[in-house]
């Protein structure tokens, strides 16, 4: 039976002989009808529709055949008695909230006509268990499926180009979604609080997954790729990757341990990569190609049973992304040129206890560059460590009224200390100045170790003042003044308990006391210089006596 609802205004319009628009209830549902159209549109129902609701692709009024091509928004919209809805296909959408707040709606078949699914259409539908979305949708609203609590397994066959926000978000019973290969971005929060989601499968199409868009899947145990160089490019918004939650990354349906980067990737990080591998506990080691030039943040940060790196020989850039690999115990870094590297790439890795392999020829400047420095073994990539050369100590001289130092190692720079026992402030009276000078010093060049360092003793002994063929006219002898006094530099150096005197004047007679005053060595010097070897060990003081002076010296 046909009922039919018109108001005063359409019966009073000149419609034609047959024409008719208006709105209709045939078999329990309404529609907006144009016989002239032949199209009919569903709407809301006066006391709300209840039970199972079969939408049919035609509809017959005055003897009129109209085709049921759309849902006016809104229509089923808080129909919390209704339990089942067929969309036939004849219809190409599904209106923003269209089923929102359907309580007890737990089952819904969608034809392969409709193209779209509106923001929130199912929001809400609390009772709905599962959903295929056929392969004419091209296209799901913000927030279609949210808060479906009872919803456990979503089947996508069309096109998509997103997952938009929200889109699953608190599906809290959802255990499995196939995402077609269409999908080029996952918006943030589309799978928010999907408690029981234990694996997701992310397909090579994909190239950017947005903040906390698996967030609080807690159930996530896997994550399943088939595509490792579309993965290590996928731009990972902050806390987006769900390996945060899953640890466990699976190529082609085989987990992931030992990781080899493809040639074809040229960076991890700068907008794809960051954070691809973060919080990935399966791997133990990593192979980043020649190809990478680039590491960015938190790439492998939180990999806790990582063991092994190595890393190209043409990356020049890393930020924080070996952070909190607690089990590392091996790096390998072929890059010749040291890789500007910020202080906490390996930040909580404990690289104090392992071991940095390097290309020989820059080993040193690994081991000056934070925070390479701090590995505790750095060793050469055959696994040896380097001979490195130790710059020769300085000799130290006095000449053409000069002190100088000299390193037999060429390009050396001699770093020296000279300390005088007559600096000092007091109150005495009398002083007496010993005109000596304690002389230290030794030299460093790059690639060198320092040198052993040099001691000397640098004092100065005075000849008496002339006396002779100068008379005054009292016939007395005149003396030279002070003035005239001449002194000469005499440099004592020692080394293995043998002493080197030089600046004595030939035949002047040296002898070398320990402070008990026991003769333990004696040489006339020759040729300006003297050697006097004892039997005084390291570290001890001796006096040597030169003519009439005598100074200390701390035997090396």
């Amino acid at each position: 039976m046909k009922k039919l609802l018109l108001s005063l205004m359409t019966i009073l319009l000149p419609v034609g002989a047959n024409a008719f628009s208006g709105e209709v209830e045939i078999d329990g549902i309404y529609y907006n009808i144009t016989t002239k159209g032949k199209v009919a549109e569903v709407i809301a129902h006066p006391n709300k529709y209840t039970g199972t609701v079969n939408i049919p692709e035609y509809i017959t009024y005055d003897e009129i055949e109209c085709c049921v091509t759309s849902i006016n928004n809104n229509s089923f919209k808080g129909c919390e008695n209704l339990t089942s809805v067929t969309i036939p296909n004849s219809v190409t959408s599904i209106g923003e909230s269209l089923f929102a707040g359907c309580n007890e709606l737990c089952s819904i078949s969608i034809g392969n006509g409709v193209t779209s699914i509106g923001k929130n259409a199912f929001s809400s539908c609390y009772s709905l268990t599962n959903i295929v979305i056929p392969d004419s949708v091209t296209f799901i609203g913000e927030d279609a499926f949210r808060l479906c609590l009872s919803l456990t397994s979503v089947i996508i066959l069309g096109d998509l180009k997103n997952i938009e926000k929200g889109t699953f978000s608190f599906c809290s019973a959802l255990t499995s979604v196939i995402i077609p290969e269409s999908v080029s971005s996952i918006e943030e929060n589309a799978f928010y609080c999907c408690n029981a989601l234990a694996s997701i499968t992310i397909p090579r199409s994909v190239t950017s997954i947005g903040g906390s868009a698996f967030g609080g899947c807690y159930g996530l145990t896997s994550v399943h790729i088939s595509d490792l160089e579309a993965w290590c490019k996928i731009d990972f918004a902050y806390g987006s990757n769900p390996l945060f939650y899953a640890h466990h990354l699976y190529l082609n349906g085989e987990e992931i341990k030992d990781l080899v980067i493809p040639s074809s990737v040229t960076s991890m990080g700068q907008n794809t990569g960051d954070y691809a591998f973060k919080d990935c506990s399966g791997l133990t080691s990593i192979i980043i190609p020649n190809s990478v030039t680039y590491i960015g943040g938190a790439a492998f940060n939180n990999c806790s049973n990582l063991t092994l790196i190595s890393i190209g020989n043409s990356v020049e850039t890393i930020y924080q992304a070996f952070a909190n690999c607690p089990e590392l115990t091996d790096v390998y870094c072929y890059a010749e040129n040291v890789p500007k590297t910020v202080d906490v790439a390996f930040d909580g890795s404990f690289i104090e206890y392992a071991t940095l392999h390097v290309p020989a020829s820059a080993i040193e400047s690994y081991k000056t560059s934070v925070p390479w420095s701090s590995f505790g073994t750095i060793v050469t990539l055959d696994g040896s460590e380097p001979v490195i050369s130790q710059c020769a100590a300085p000799t130290i001289f006095y000449e053409d009224g000069r002190l100088k130092f000299v390193s037999a190692t060429e390009g050396a720079v001699c770093h020296y200390s000279i300390t005088d026992s007559d600096v000092r402030t007091g109150t005495e009276q009398d002083v007496t100045l010993s005109l000596t000078y304690h002389i230290t010093a030794y030299a460093t060049k790059d690639g060198y170790t320092d040198s052993d360092v040099s001691e000397a003793t640098l004092c100065w002994l005075g000849y008496e003042p002339r006396q002779q063929g100068i008379t005054t006219d009292m016939g007395d002898v005149k003396m030279e003044s002070f003035a005239d006094l001449r002194t000469k530099p005499v440099i004592i150096t020692n080394y293995g308990g043998t002493l080197t005197i030089n600046g004595t004047e030939d035949g002047t007679e040296v002898r070398v006391y320990d402070l008990n005053g026991k003769a333990v060595g004696s040489a006339t010097s020759h040729g300006g210089e003297a050697h006097v070897t004892s039997n005084l060990s390291s570290g001890s003081v001796a006096i040597v006596q030169l003519g009439s002076r005598s100074v200390k010296v701390r035997l090396r």
